[in-house]
């Protein structure tokens, strides 16, 4: 499917080795961009301490990659990344957001859909919102 997304597309900004776990999942990436969530930010610095890897505000930076049937967050410095299948999850947008870098930005909620206590919150920017809600509407189980 072509996807004519209604803001610009943020894939420049990602390193190169996200967009290359990506593609090695067998996904074609349709848009990204730098994001944070929080409790899988836990896991990875917590993954990174075991394999002996200092943590430091560089290695910590993870993208988040929206296909066709999925958003992915990855770390491409510690190589940990995580995918959300939309069968799986539901996203929810809305006027849910949250501040931070010296700027207002968007919080999408990723809801477990068997176990709605089991979700995760992604902070990106309000265009990227637009276009994670423009792919996920585009998808049919």
């Amino acid at each position: 499917m072509n996807y004519n997304l209604p803001t610009g597309i943020g894939l420049q900004i990602c390193n190169p080795n996200t967009l290359g776990i990506v593609k090695s999942a067998g996904k074609i990436p349709i848009d990204g961009g730098a994001g944070k969530i929080k409790k899988c930010d836990n896991e990875i610095f917590d993954q990174a301490r075991r394999k002996g890897i200092r943590p430091n505000w560089k290695n910590l930076e993870a993208d988040w990659i929206v296909t066709s049937d999925s958003i992915f967050y990855i770390n491409p410095f510690i190589n940990v990344s995580y995918e959300f299948l939309f069968a799986d999850w539901l996203l929810s947008f809305g006027k849910n957001r949250s501040y931070g870098f010296n700027k207002m930005m968007a919080a999408v909620n990723i809801l477990n859909r068997d176990n709605k206590n089991d979700n995760y919150i992604l902070k990106t920017s309000n265009s990227a919102q637009t276009n994670i809600s423009y792919v996920f509407s585009k998808y049919s189980n």
